[in-house]
């Protein structure tokens, strides 16, 4: 894949926190945009994640 998009649950102080990051850099090089999200998640909400994950159907 590439690095314009990246999605990452990690642990931090003992919280589990969901972060997605989205940078993008026009052809020219000239016009950038960045946009992220945080949030702390809890068991329920990763059990949820992963099932999606694992039931999203595989194209390939």
């Amino acid at each position: 894949m590439n690095d314009y998009f990246v999605l990452a649950i990690r642990e931090n102080c003992g919280k589990r926190i969901l972060s997605w990051e989205f940078r993008k850099i026009d052809a020219n090089g000239e016009r950038k945009v960045a946009i992220a999200f945080s949030a702390e998640i809890h068991d329920d909400m990763l059990g949820k994640i992963k099932s999606e994950f694992s039931d999203f159907p595989a194209w390939w």
